[in-house]
């Protein structure tokens, strides 16, 4: 019984699980690239894994990553198949009740479908501005 515990906080801990969309973080990250995948990671568990503040100002450190990369590379050299994230994406948006990780999954959204560096801008706002709202919660 125990190592059943251990493998589902392994391979499916509920902080990736239980969105109320059916869609488990993996599925989504897995077509991201690597620094926009930690984004998305971040934003999705800031809220249950008891480090809110510490988790965006993760999101926010791999967005500058991935600012950069893109920034470097161009819209040509993003993976074709974080398109098919869009699909995905979108379900999440829709199901999603958190106003502020509806929001930071749409920008995701408009990147993948755009390409472009505003959508990075956005997404940077919209988190940082999260991070003074907690910070004062905390004050």
């Amino acid at each position: 019984m125990k190592k059943e515990a251990l493998t589902d906080a392994v391979k499916h801990p509920s902080h990736y699980t239980a969105h109320p969309s059916g869609i488990e973080c993996h599925e989504i990250t897995g077509l991201l690239g690597g620094n926009l995948s930690n984004v998305v990671k971040y934003v999705w568990r800031y809220d249950q894994k008891g480090k809110p503040i510490e988790d965006l100002k993760k999101a926010l450190q791999y967005l500058e990553f991935e600012k950069k990369d893109f920034e470097g590379l161009g819209a040509e050299a993003i993976d074709k198949r974080t398109r098919v994230g869009i699909v995905k994406i979108d379900k999440v948006v829709k199901f999603e009740k958190n106003i502020f990780k509806r929001r930071i999954f749409e920008r995701v959204a408009h990147f993948l479908v755009l390409n472009t560096i505003s959508s990075f801008d956005q997404i940077e706002t919209i988190i940082i501005n999260k991070i003074k709202e907690l910070e004062n919660e905390n004050n």
